[in-house]
């Protein structure tokens, strides 16, 4: 029999775990502040920047005001994003060594 592993190794399944805490966001690999704000120009810089349908939001920066819910406007989902981009990231550089 052969091991868990080595049976999935030619699929593409990726597993990424994410911490959506209040006030920061946490991966295996990345821990980052709960700011997201939308910016209103192309932004100069492209460090921790999201680009989502055509338009750009700045991420970790300003932690973000704790509510009821986090799904009460697309916060964690843009959160979630930019970690998910994060670690794919990561993973495309460290397969290219």
């Amino acid at each position: 029999m052969t091991k868990k592993s080595e049976r999935h190794s030619s699929s593409n399944i990726i597993v990424i775990g994410i911490d959506h805490g209040w006030s920061l966001i946490k991966t295996s690999d990345f821990i980052f502040t709960t700011g997201v704000k939308e910016l209103t120009t192309h932004p100069a810089f492209p460090n921790h920047i999201l680009e989502f349908e055509n338009k750009y939001y700045a991420i970790g920066e300003k932690r973000l005001i704790v509510k009821d819910t986090k799904v009460e406007n697309e916060n964690f989902y843009l959160l979630t994003l930019a970690a998910i981009a994060m670690e794919l990231r990561k993973r495309e550089t460290c397969s290219n060594l």
